[in-house]
């Protein structure tokens, strides 16, 4: 048997007194010592050689052994205790060096993580204003969708209303189907079809329909009806 272990005077004390019970027991026990696979003792039963090694501790030795034989044969079972080697000037400070250069990398890589985290922190933001610009169109073109539906409603109810009256002979100030309503959104449907009336009148068929088609228009794009008011009063100012 060989049973191998890190060198330690605790670990060898208690081997002796291992040793040293069994034969206080009557069991005589012979034993060698070996330094570097050097032999410093003779095979012995006598434990006064047993702490020899201490005498050639100089640093260069690396292991210590104890040949602890079986009867009166060659065969043995062996403890090894190696000594672990002082580190090298050279090796601690590639050791130092080692160190620093694993904080360094730790120091980069936490840099890294925190440009990553502003980057994504900035692009967050940028999602959320594109968000909330989004929600605004959409509001516009809800709105511009209301207005424009306003406007056909408009258009068809007077269409309606044209065939109503083509059909019963009556003018659209007269005006009663079953189905006609009675307002467009809670404008009475009879004063504003007599409103159109007489401005289809004032204007012919063809000038009506060009103002009703503009009306349309800037109902689907009310941003524009600046625009067009600018116009028509830049023009009435030349005729004047």
């Amino acid at each position: 048997m060989i049973n191998i272990n890190p060198y330690s005077e605790n670990a060898i004390q208690q081997l002796f007194e291992q040793i040293e019970r069994k034969q206080q027991n009557g069991i005589q026990i012979e034993y060698e010592v070996r330094v570097g696979y050097e032999q410093i003792t003779q095979r012995t039963s006598d434990l006064a050689e047993f702490f020899s090694y201490r005498d050639f501790m100089d640093g260069f030795f690396h292991s210590i052994e104890f040949w602890f034989f079986k009867g009166n044969s060659r065969r043995y079972d062996k403890y090894v205790f190696e000594v672990q080697e002082a580190p090298s000037q050279e090796t601690i400070i590639q050791n130092r060096i080692n160190e620093a250069l694993e904080k360094v990398r730790a120091q980069f890589h936490l840099e890294q993580l925190m440009r990553e985290l502003k980057e994504a922190r900035e692009k967050n933001k940028e999602l959320k204003e594109d968000k909330k610009e989004l929600k605004e169109r959409i509001k516009v073109l809800e709105s511009d969708c209301k207005q424009s539906g306003m406007m056909d409603n408009l258009l068809a109810v007077f269409k309606q209303s044209q065939l109503a009256s083509s059909l019963s002979g009556e003018n659209l100030n007269g005006v009663s189907t079953d189905k006609t309503p009675d307002s467009f959104h809670g404008i009475p449907l009879k004063a504003l079809l007599a409103t159109l009336n007489d401005l289809q009148k004032d204007l012919g068929d063809e000038t009506f329909q060009a103002y009703l088609g503009t009306a349309l228009m800037l109902g689907k794009y009310p941003k524009l009806i600046p625009e067009v008011r600018n116009l028509i009063e830049q023009h009435i100012t030349s005729v004047s």
